[in-house]
């Protein structure tokens, strides 16, 4: 790895643990403790430089129902009324955390 590209590493390292520790607050403030603690180990292996934790952060993307993809934050009942403007607003932070988060671990890991 040339200097540039340790660099790049780097930096791409940083802003995945960010939006780990972001993900990590939003899914405590919203009672999901069980994915907030996924997201917990997988920090606590990326400080590790635990070479399996990028697998260990991808792995819950994979799957059928269940997965983290289907995750949906808040406490409401659909079809009974409109969806809360803050749990709507956490859905999306979550989606857009879920998203950036995924695209830096595959980019990190240097491939699909």
């Amino acid at each position: 790895m040339t200097a540039a590209e340790d660099s790049e590493f780097r930096i791409r390292l940083r802003e995945l643990t960010t939006a780990l520790e972001e993900m990590e607050d939003l899914l405590r403030n919203n009672n999901a403790e069980g994915w907030a603690e996924w997201v917990g180990r997988v920090l606590a292996g990326l400080n590790r430089h635990d070479a399996d934790a990028l697998d260990h952060l991808l792995g819950p993307y994979r799957g059928g129902m269940g997965s983290f993809n289907d995750l949906v934050l808040g406490d409401w009942t659909w079809p009974v009324g409109p969806v809360p403007v803050a749990i709507r607003q956490a859905n999306d932070r979550l989606s857009e955390l879920r998203e950036r988060c995924y695209s830096l671990a595959i980019h990190l890991r240097g491939r699909p």
